[in-house]
């Protein structure tokens, strides 16, 4: 039975590798994220978020498959809730994750995972901004909650 375990925790690593490798064909990547969806598990969720990390070479095709993920998360609904957040919390792009939050979580979650990730973001320079900007750019269109909450996080 533990060979069983890990013969799936490997197939899970390689369908993840194709759904995040920017040089795969698209049909290839589309059918990785697809399989990805259909196990549904915190792992292959966490999986799909990660497609959000890498940028394919067709701009147009890029949009498009990482919309989709966002759409097939948002469709997951509370189920994604801790792939996405540990995504926020361990990878450097989030902005496509943080629409995904806004729209899968109450306010008071959504603002205790926002807290999560400040908390993650020590004030002073930093050699990799995008978190930074992405949280920011986010916070400042955030409509969940008023303008003091934002303000404070700001």
């Amino acid at each position: 039975m533990v060979f069983g375990l890990f013969s799936k925790e490997k197939a899970l690593q390689r369908t993840i590798d194709k759904a995040t490798n920017k040089l795969a064909q698209q049909p290839d990547r589309w059918a990785a994220m697809e399989k990805l969806r259909d196990d549904g598990s915190d792992a292959a969720l966490y999986g799909l978020c990660r497609r959000f990390t890498i940028t394919s070479s067709k701009q147009v095709e890029d949009e498009a498959e990482k919309n989709w993920v966002v759409e097939t998360l948002i469709g997951k609904g509370a189920a994604a809730l801790p792939a996405v957040r540990r995504y926020l919390l361990e990878e450097l792009h989030i902005a496509f994750a943080l629409k995904v939050l806004e729209r899968i979580a109450p306010t008071a979650q959504v603002l205790e995972v926002v807290d999560q990730v400040l908390a993650k973001e020590p004030p002073g320079y930093t050699r990799d901004p995008e978190r930074r900007v992405d949280l920011i750019r986010w916070l400042g269109e955030y409509r969940g909650a008023d303008d003091a909450e934002v303000a404070r996080r700001l």
